[in-house]
């Protein structure tokens, strides 16, 4: 954020969903048969950013125990290694889901199963990805 807070602020967004104009209120066009939503103790910000996550990951939450790290990935990996393609692609969907609930609208993700560019694309989400081979991984298919 670069500049200060716009007060009794307004957004115009077009049939499509693009934002088209923003600032006071008085200030914007008020198109005829636009529909007008009040939020008056409401505060919009950018989307936020999460320049580090897992998502493929998201299942496991909850289920390793471990608090030291080496023990944590361990466990991680043999999950993993126990793990079907669609249950990454089931975690990565909830994982991602529960990004845009909470404000995240781009990740920048890693994994090695793929799942995430897979689910970034069929949702519609956004952001950078580095996705290592499974089989670089792992001996066996995934």
């Amino acid at each position: 954020v670069i500049s200060p807070p716009i007060r009794d602020g307004a957004i115009l967004i077009d049939d499509a969903g693009c934002i088209v104009a923003l600032g006071p209120a008085a200030t914007l066009p008020a198109p005829p048969r636009v529909r007008s939503l009040d939020f008056p103790d409401a505060v919009l910000l950018p989307g936020l950013v999460n320049a580090h996550t897992h998502l493929e990951l998201h299942g496991f939450r909850g289920v390793v125990p471990e608090t030291e790290f080496f023990d944590w990935l361990q466990h991680v990996r043999k999950l993993k290694s126990a793990s079907a393609q669609p249950d990454f692609r089931a975690a990565a969907a909830a994982g991602l889901r529960e990004c845009w609930r909470y404000g995240t609208t781009t990740v920048a993700d890693t994994g090695t199963t793929g799942a995430t560019p897979a689910v970034l694309a069929r949702l519609g989400g956004r952001g950078p990805i580095h996705c290592r081979s499974w089989l670089t991984l792992h001996s066996g298919p995934p």
